[in-house]
Formats: structure tokens, C-alpha cells, sequence
């Protein structure tokens, strides 16, 4: 018998990574609009001229499903960002990316066409919440008022009017 050595050659999509562009990973916060990046390759032989499916999951949930329309040459990289608002729930979150969701493209390797990664998304509470400013800010002014009352006998709008009849 006679052994041959058969290459096969062809397109092969392969995610390169899944990154937070703004915020950044470790900032993240529920409720906040996250952009994603996510980068991709076709690693193979030949260059890609038909349409496949790109699918986002968190938590085994879909979050984006988008068609791929674009002629890809051997060994190009392309990126597909979009932005995600993060829902108030766990902690973590199991971010997955599929390329070729219907493996409508021949490749040489369907076994790199996924990416998963785990995120530590923060609770959203911010330091100081609005209505915090908002009582200090009344606070403040109730403190000009009493003031101005007591050591001038006036409201306090008083010196302020007075500057603009002398400006105009």
C-alpha cells in the first residue's frame, strides 16, 4: 500500500479575544453601558467571501446574533464592537463568543470558534448618590439664607440683585 499526506486547505474563523473597551474589565458596574470588542481571524489557507453568524451569550443567554457580511483574506484580523448594558444580577458573568454559529463556512477547524471568559461585574452603587448632592446642596443654601437673615437682615437675594442693577 502507498501512504499520502493530504493537506487541506481552507478558511479558519478563530476568536483572538473578547475585551471591555470602556469601562475597562475590572471597572465594570451593573446597570452600566459596556463596550465590547471582540476580535476575530480567519487563521486558514484561503480568504472567506460569504456570510456567517457571530453570536454573543451571557450566561448561556443571547445577547447579540449578528450576520457577518465581509470578505476575509487569509490571516486578516477584524474586530466587531458593540455596546452592552450590564443588568443588575450575579456577580460573575460567563461571557461566550461563537463565530460561525451555523458553520456555514467549510473550515479547516471548527474546534477554535469559541471564546468564553469570565467577568466579575461590581455592584452599581455609586459612592455618593445623587440625592446625597442634592441635600447637602439644600443645606447649603438654607444655611445662606438663615445667615444673610441674622447678620444683615436681609434674604440673601438682595446682595446678589443689587450687583446686577449696578452691572446694567
Amino acid at each position: 500500500y502507498v501512504e499520502k499526506i493530504l493537506l487541506v486547505s481552507g478558511p479558519d474563523l478563530q476568536v483572538l479575544g473578547l475585551t471591555f473597551e470602556d469601562p475597562k474589565e475590572s471597572d465594570l458596574n451593573d446597570g452600566e453601558d459596556a463596550k465590547i470588542s471582540i476580535a476575530y481571524s480567519n487563521e486558514g489557507t484561503i480568504s472567506i467571501n460569504d456570510t456567517w453568524v457571530l453570536q454573543v451569550t451571557v450566561n448561556g443567554k443571547t445577547i447579540k446574533e449578528v450576520d457577518i457580511e465581509e470578505d476575509m483574506a487569509a490571516g486578516e484580523v477584524n474586530y466587531y464592537n458593540f455596546t452592552y448594558e450590564l443588568p443588575k444580577g450575579d456577580d460573575e458573568r460567563v461571557f461566550k463568543v461563537i463565530l460561525d454559529l451555523d458553520e456555514q463556512i467549510g473550515e479547516m477547524n471548527e474546534d477554535n470558534n469559541e471564546f468564553e471568559t469570565t467577568v466579575k461585574v461590581n455592584d452599581g452603587e455609586p459612592l455618593i448618590k445623587a440625592w446625597y448632592v442634592i441635600v447637602v446642596i439644600l443645606i447649603v443654601l438654607v444655611g445662606y439664607v438663615v445667615y444673610m437673615k441674622f447678620t444683615r437682615q436681609e434674604w440673601g437675594y438682595e446682595p446678589i440683585q443689587r450687583w446686577w442693577e449696578a452691572r446694567n
